[in-house]
């Protein structure tokens, strides 16, 4: 069970609960990790939504390991073995969206190491930061120089326009032909959304580089330049293949195929950046760990606030048995009344 957590078997863990709902109180005997706190520490989102469903939850939360590491040290500690998730992104939102969910007394807990839940997150992703400055950078110095060639382009276009100007008025010898607009406007749109292009990636490279801009300014900054990128660069070969058409009237031949190969170029950095540009916006807009649809009873509440103010009154006493099922709050309730060291009649309230 605890080998399918890690791996994030999402089907094996669900049919193992239904088969044997107790499992979800197992736990890992050398680090007395529970199941809650190892798929957070490896990144298994499926499975920590999954084992979020039972009230089994309430208590976990406010448990802590040999190491007394609460959950939100485990989110705030950095996993090599989680490939995809180990963006500093994921990280920083994992961590707030666990922080939401913990007991309040649980927030500046101190672990064996004397570390806070934000001060191990701090030193454990100093690598991630580094990481993340340097792709930014690097990124962002690439685009601005291809939003900078764009720019001159279109603004040298729509000065030295096709046909010339007549000698007589100084307008535009093709003023009313349709396809002048639409090489007009094409070069517009490729001008601004170049110049858009330009001015986010210059904000990227001017950064601080703290932790708070990579959550929020600095994704955002890179859709919204990449974008742009990709929307200038497809208006500009509309602009080229506007201008053949007033230069070469009639010849199809020539117009046709040198149109075809136009959208060869846009197309193929559209696919180079297109997965790149849906990751930043599931990472900045989409990520969520925990479903927040579901709302937690006042019952649960009422129990984890009572599990958490019994454990810092009793810090030395074992915690209560596990209840027989993970099917009901009730359930756990009678498990705490159960245990000899807590009175049946104080602070909790009665069993309905």
């Amino acid at each position: 069970m605890i080998k399918a957590v890690k791996q994030g078997r999402v089907e094996f863990v669900t049919e193992m609960l239904k088969a044997c709902p107790d499992l979800v109180w197992c736990r890992e005997n050398s680090t007395d990790r529970d199941l809650f706190k190892l798929s957070i520490l490896h990144r298994q989102d499926e499975v920590f939504r999954l084992l979020c469903r039972s009230p089994a939850k309430n208590p976990k939360f406010a448990l802590v390991d040999r190491d007394k590491n609460t959950i939100l040290h485990f989110a705030a500690m950095f996993e090599p073995s989680s490939g995809s998730r180990s963006s500093f992104s994921y990280a920083k939102r994992s961590t707030m969206e666990v922080e939401s969910i913990v007991p309040p007394s649980k927030l500046e807990c101190i672990n064996t190491n004397g570390k806070r839940p934000r001060e191990l997150f701090t030193e454990s992703h100093k690598v991630l930061v580094k990481e993340g400055e340097e792709w930014m950078k690097g990124t962002a110095s690439s685009c601005t120089v291809v939003a900078t060639l764009i720019v001159t382009i279109m603004f040298a276009a729509a000065i030295t326009v096709p046909g010339g100007n007549k000698q007589e008025t100084g307008l535009p010898t093709f003023l009313n032909e349709k396809v002048f607009m639409v090489f007009i406007i094409s070069d517009a749109l490729s001008l601004l959304s170049a110049s858009t292009s330009l001015l986010m990636f210059l904000g990227i490279l001017t950064s601080r580089y703290a932790e708070e801009d990579f959550l929020d300014s600095l994704p955002k900054k890179m859709i919204v330049g990449l974008s742009t990128l990709i929307l200038s660069i497809a208006n500009m070969m509309i602009t080229f293949c506007a201008s053949l058409s007033i230069i070469l009237p009639g010849k199809s031949r020539v117009v046709i195929p040198a149109i075809c190969l136009a959208s060869v170029p846009v197309t193929l950095f559209t696919c180079m950046q297109f997965h790149l540009l849906i990751d930043m916006v599931i990472s900045t807009y989409g990520s969520r760990i925990i479903n927040k649809k579901a709302k937690e009873s006042q019952e649960a509440v009422d129990l984890t606030q009572y599990l958490d103010k019994w454990y810092k009154e009793n810090p030395n006493i074992s915690p209560p048995p596990p209840p027989p099922t993970f099917f009901g709050v009730n359930a756990i309730k009678a498990a705490i009344y159960s245990h000899p060291t807590i009175s049946a009649t104080k602070d909790l309230k009665p069993i309905t």
